[in-house]
């Protein structure tokens, strides 16, 4: 049974998704999703700092609570045209409070002003700058919510297709690993689905590949080799269109040898983790526990 807040959520985002007047342009999109912030105020136990990773525009969150040296490198959602360090400052206020770590938001450009592959460009870039900085990249833990759940992936491939040094373990929220639309979920689950509508994927599909192949594993990492890679623990609800882009994905790394693990929502919807609910609350403590472990 869902808590209180969680329906609460949900008729919010139902009322959203069959709304009279949706977002239509970028910018609309943008002004929507930065508002989300207004429902999760970061919380108390954090120190938040802005910087520069190789020309990148990052925030530091660090916990006074910081246990020890784990950094979570994190990449928002959005659709790869959306989202914000606004957008995502009070998650990973609370990733960085719940895994007793530092959390490095980076702030990657965004289509169409910036298309594919520049996500994957800018995330490479912090990446290899946590390690000029000396951070050993067994201590680094990437981790991402849709759109940020595949750049968390294609940038680990990337990592290795470089023959740098990968980090030592990754989780993922609702991860978009197929732009190919491939997946049954986005035709079954549609009506069920509280937030995202399969015809909207397209037009996002569009806007960030500029015309780049779907099928590019740098685009949809699910389609490439994903051996080699460190453990992954991926969280997806059982209501949302991308299902199968994370059970599809966990089948993907059982048969490359990749240590990985399910964690299913049940009634829950897209990038449930990064709700203010107690059932998000209880998906961060795994995170925790996975990056403490």
């Amino acid at each position: 049974m869902l808590s209180n807040e969680a329906n609460m959520f949900r008729d919010l985002l139902l009322q959203m998704k069959h709304s009279d007047h949706p977002p239509q342009s970028v910018e609309e999109i943008r002004v929507m999703t930065d508002s989300v912030s207004d429902f999760s105020p970061v919380p108390d136990g954090v120190v938040i700092t802005e910087a520069e990773i190789q020309g990148v525009v990052v925030e530091y969150i660090d916990p006074l609570n910081r246990s020890g040296k784990n950094v979570i490198l994190y990449f928002h959602g959005g659709g790869y045209s959306a989202g914000s360090l606004k957008s995502h400052r009070s998650l990973g206020a609370r990733l960085a409070l719940a895994s007793e770590s530092k959390v490095v938001m980076a702030d990657y450009r965004l289509a169409p002003e910036n298309p594919f592959p520049a996500a994957l460009e800018d995330s490479l870039k912090v990446y290899l700058g946590l390690l000029s900085n000396g951070v050993d990249p067994q201590n680094i833990v990437i981790g991402g919510d849709s759109a940020g759940g595949g750049l968390s992936l294609a940038t680990e491939v990337a990592i290795r297709d470089g023959g740098h040094s990968l980090p030592g373990k990754s989780f993922l929220f609702s991860p978009w690993t197929d732009l190919t639309a491939s997946g049954d979920s986005l035709r079954l689950r549609n009506d069920i689905d509280p937030m995202l509508d399969a015809k909207g994927m397209k037009p996002a599909i569009q806007i960030y590949l500029n015309g780049a192949d779907a099928s590019d594993h740098r685009a949809s990492p699910l389609l490439g080799d994903l051996s080699g890679l460190p453990p992954h623990l991926v969280f997806v609800g059982t209501d949302e269109i991308l299902f199968d882009d994370s059970f599809r994905l966990i089948e993907k790394f059982h048969d490359c040898n990749v240590e990985a693990t399910l964690e299913v929502g049940e009634g829950l919807w897209h990038v449930w983790p990064s709700f203010p609910m107690p059932e998000a609350d209880l998906a961060l403590e795994r995170v925790g526990e996975f990056i403490l472990g």
